[in-house]
């Protein structure tokens, strides 16, 4: 109905302009006449000038209603394409396609909808399957990383597969088979979990065109993938709500935002156009918040609609409807126009670094930790510019991290140390995490004597409490 309405007014538009045109062009016929009379040729040619000028604007006026879709932004003349593979916005293609894999909805301000993507079954066989292959392609060169782990599940990746380990019996309960996904020339730039451990976002690169890449969004639960969108790996700004429920990212220009409903299958494209995007974060209910020249709050209720807010300093956190913000040492939150002061930081203290679950802030001597769960402050007595990587515990309250020296060590928020046995059980890639406030995992390669190389690699968990060590997983 709206494509028929919107034909009928441009058609109506089109006589319009054409009949003002024409009465323009008749209202000078008597004066071309009298000119005639002193020129003709004279008068020929301005007729030719009028005639030209008019058509131009003619011509101007109905490509911008066109184009502009009865006064709606347009999308600087781009075409959205679906493919049997994603969803694309490549500005070269000329053609728009409709493929049945989708059902696309255009709301009134230029938002997109797409729901039912194509399903990419990743499954990478049973557990025997995946080790043999491990074991056939070796475990050197293959890039092992321990990328999520909590009481529950430990996820692992290579080059060829993401893995999930279910803690309470060792076992893999999932796996996902990057070689069906990898297109020819590409390779993985990134890969960002949600907070509950469920999904994983993967960024790719073409290394042909560093300009070309693909994102997908794999379930573990039921070893699937979706690709969700094509784009610049180093051109986006990304985050996960803190369920775990939505995933979104902007172009660092500002042109648009794309939002990912991991639950329901959904992506929802956004025009924002506000400048370039500093940073965006995303609430558990998928109200987005971006920080831009200014700072606006697009609101899902209202069909993704873009509003400044007027919220001072710095935005660090947005969950549960709470905004949390720093200004001039104090933490506050806001909430339905109600700002309330939370906690204090010392004067001398900068804001360093921040995500969903802390914001840290240091001076020349030492680092305060803020936790947005329980809205505590943690001080470590180290310098931040020293250390290398730094990796909390789940309560904010011990951290591990790795100094300049490559040396490993674990610290407390009261000052305690704990040293590390000499076997260098921290020493392999640094590959590290907190399975709960006590207990870390790493990745432990097994060694062939015969010819010092690495024959297999091992889980190992160390209680820093009781210092006892056990291995949990081995291929």
């Amino acid at each position: 109905m709206m494509e028929l309405f919107l034909e009928f007014d441009q058609l109506y538009r089109f006589h319009f302009y054409k009949s003002k045109i024409e009465d323009f062009c008749i209202s000078k016929t008597s004066l071309l006449e009298r000119m005639k009379d002193v020129n003709k040729n004279t008068g020929k040619f301005l007729s030719l000038i009028f005639f030209v000028f008019f058509s131009f604007i003619f011509f101007v006026a109905y490509k911008y209603y066109d184009v502009n879709n009865n006064g709606v932004e347009a999308y600087n003349n781009e075409k959205y394409i679906c493919t049997n593979k994603s969803f694309d916005s490549e500005s070269n293609d000329s053609n728009e396609h409709e493929s049945d894999a989708f059902n696309i909805h255009l709301e009134s301000k230029g938002v997109k909808e797409v729901t039912h993507f194509p399903e990419i079954k990743c499954t990478a066989g049973d557990s025997a399957q995946i080790i043999d292959d491990i074991k056939k392609n070796g475990f050197e060169q293959k890039h092992y990383k321990i990328i999520f782990a909590d009481m529950k599940k430990i996820i692992i990746k290579n080059n060829s597969y993401i893995l999930m380990l279910n803690n309470s019996d060792s076992n893999i309960c999932s796996a996902i088979d990057l070689n069906k996904l990898m297109e020819d020339n590409y390779t993985i730039k990134e890969f960002s979990v949600s907070p509950n451990g469920e999904y994983v976002v993967i960024e790719t690169e073409d290394t042909q065109s560093k300009y070309k890449g693909q994102i997908y969004c794999c379930d573990l639960k039921r070893n699937i993938a979706i690709n969700i969108s094509k784009c610049n790996h180093d051109d986006i700004i990304n985050t996960w709500s803190y369920s775990g429920n939505y995933y979104v990212y902007g172009d660092k220009s500002g042109k648009n935002i794309i939002l990912y409903d991991v639950i329901n299958n959904k992506l929802v494209e956004v025009p924002f156009g506000k400048g370039m995007i500093k940073d965006i974060f995303i609430s558990n209910d998928g109200n987005i918040i971006v920080n831009s020249n200014k700072k606006y709050f697009i609101n899902k209720e209202e069909k993704y609609n873009v509003t400044e807010i007027n919220i001072p300093g710095k935005i660090i956190n947005f969950r549960d409807g709470n905004v949390t913000f720093y200004d001039n040492g104090v933490i506050y939150t806001y909430n339905s126009g109600k700002t309330e002061e939370v906690n204090k930081i010392d004067e001398d203290y900068n804001l360093v670094k921040y995500n969903g679950e802390k914001a840290i802030f240091s001076n020349c001597n030492s680092i305060m930790v803020y936790s947005f769960n329980t809205k505590n402050i943690y001080r470590y007595n180290l310098k931040y510019e020293d250390i290398e990587y730094i990796y909390f515990s789940p309560n904010l309250q011990r951290c591990i991290l790795m100094n300049e020296e490559h040396r490993f060590k674990i610290i407390t928020s009261d000052g305690g140390i704990y040293d590390i046995d000499n076997d260098d059980f921290l020493n392999y890639l640094g590959e590290y995490r907190w399975l709960d406030n006590n207990n870390i995992i790493k990745l432990q390669p097994i060694i062939d004597t015969s010819n010092n190389r690495i024959k297999n690699i091992e889980i190992v968990k160390l209680n820093i409490e009781t210092g006892e060590k056990k291995s949990i997983y081995k291929f």
